[in-house]
């Protein structure tokens, strides 16, 4: 995690804080840091939701792949495939 001394250096910051006084500067740091605490609680949310979505689907694909297998080859009766 960041420090506020490294959020200060941040350049998007820098023209908002500059003039500020050092109590509202440092909640204005905090602040920034909050949001980005929270974006990455989103992304990460987003990204094990994806990672269970991801997981169900190949448990299908090979369930669907057990049950391909099982099934009678109907394509070896032709002669173009034997």
């Amino acid at each position: 995690m960041h420090n506020i001394s490294e959020w200060r250096s941040e350049p998007g910051l820098n023209q908002y804080v500059a003039d500020c006084p050092q109590d509202v500067s440092e909640v204005l740091v905090l602040h920034q840091m909050a949001q980005a605490v929270r974006a990455e609680i989103r992304y990460r949310e987003a990204f094990n939701r994806h990672c269970e979505w991801y997981a169900a689907i190949a448990q299908e694909h090979q369930t669907d792949l057990v049950r391909m297998r099982a099934e009678p080859q109907l394509v070896r009766g032709f002669p173009r495939y034997r």
